[in-house]
């Protein structure tokens, strides 16, 4: 998961739609499910964010197989997405790179 604060640039997590989807996705994934956040280090030990792996952009994109974008962050703007990471874009930032995966959203469901 890019991004789990409230609004894209900001260090605010309250009532975050973003953190409830990643919560969602944890409940039905386990720790398969990494988030990063450039806010990152106010995300730690928070309540809000207990239970998810967050882990350093670089590590994330390595390992991930989907790629859900909740939060258009600037630094998320020019990432070169692997090649090999199906793309399920909520906010509209890869819109050309990235078409909607409504089979992978319909299995977390």
């Amino acid at each position: 998961c890019l991004g789990l604060t409230y609004k894209e640039d900001v260090g605010d997590f309250r009532e975050s739609p973003s953190l409830v989807i990643a919560h969602a996705l944890t409940g039905k994934l386990g720790s398969r499910v990494l988030c990063v956040d450039p806010f990152g280090r106010t995300v730690e030990g928070q309540k809000e964010t207990a239970g998810l792996t967050l882990v350093e952009l670089e590590d994330g994109l390595a390992r991930a197989g989907v790629v859900v974008v909740l939060v258009p962050h600037k630094p998320f703007r020019t990432l070169q997405l692997p090649s090999a990471a199906q793309v399920v874009d909520t906010v509209g930032l890869f819109d050309e790179r990235a078409p909607a995966l409504v089979e992978v959203a319909k299995t977390v469901a």
